[in-house]
């Protein structure tokens, strides 16, 4: 049945492993709007895929992020038969407008994807151009 759990099911195969979410925030629900996610001859070349971070996750990346992130650096599975696990560069960090908080950022290898942590918010962003 195609819900927002098959979209989560699917898409978090693009995150490393450690990175554990429990859920996907969808701007469309609707049949059309996930099936545009999910299938790649509707899907468009380019868009994002915002995930809810699990709690432990955002505990972990507040104790001691660069040693939680420092194992994140390749895809937790392939996105086709015949491809290899996205690998992904060494992570990076930016200061948020309030104290003390930090966003988290890396990129595919290929230059294709980025992705973006930020814990105080319980998220993490994917964001791709084919």
């Amino acid at each position: 049945m195609l819900n927002a759990n098959a979209v989560h099911k699917r898409a978090c195969r693009v995150l490393p492993e450690v990175l554990a979410t429990s859920g996907v925030l969808l701007e469309d629900e609707s049949p059309s709007g996930l099936a545009a996610l999910l299938f790649p001859l509707r899907r468009k070349s380019s868009g994002a895929v915002t995930f809810h971070l699990s709690a432990g996750t955002v505990d972990a990346l507040r104790t001691d992020p660069w040693n939680f992130l420092e194992t994140a650096l390749e895809a937790r599975e392939k996105m086709s038969r015949h491809g290899a696990r996205s690998a992904y560069r060494p992570w990076r960090s930016v200061w948020m407008p309030d104290p003390g908080e930090a966003a988290y950022f890396t990129s595919r290898n290929d230059g294709m994807a980025s992705l973006v942590v930020i814990p105080s918010e319980r998220i993490a962003v994917y964001l791709w151009r084919d």
